[in-house]
């Protein structure tokens, strides 16, 4: 079976904005856990929760990962399958980054999140010993 331009960019597309879905439920499950640790006076003292909410998040952002992962795989075959010349320069545009690429900024969004889990007590101490 042979598919055609035509029948490829549809789903290279929706692969497209299958990951821009992945990245917006990073982003929500994200400041939802910073808006945890911020509004709850408690929680942001509580060693337990920390804990509890940075394994949490760390689990939640491996498989979010890896799901854009797959999805850059999918949207890396897709453009392989589109060899018309007459098509380099799309081809070129909706061909992912290398998958390391999504690896080494989702590891750093990570990394800022769990930090703030960690610091946002201290700079609550900080701000009460100002005022």
């Amino acid at each position: 079976m042979s598919l055609s331009a035509s029948d490829i960019l549809p789903i290279a597309i929706e692969r497209t904005a299958e990951i821009n879905t992945y990245w917006n439920i990073f982003i929500g499950v994200a400041t939802g856990v910073l808006g945890t640790m911020v509004a709850g006076k408690e929680i942001a003292q509580n060693t337990k929760v920390k804990v509890l909410l940075s394994v949490g998040f760390a689990l939640f952002a491996a498989s979010n990962l890896e799901a854009i992962l797959a999805l850059n795989a999918q949207r890396q075959a897709l453009a392989a399958l589109l060899d018309d010349p007459a098509l380099a320069g799309l081809v070129k545009e909706i061909r992912p980054g290398p998958w390391y690429y999504y690896a080494i900024f989702h590891a750093m969004l990570d990394a800022i999140v769990i930090g703030a889990i960690w610091s946002v007590s201290l700079v609550r101490k900080r701000g009460k010993g100002t005022t």
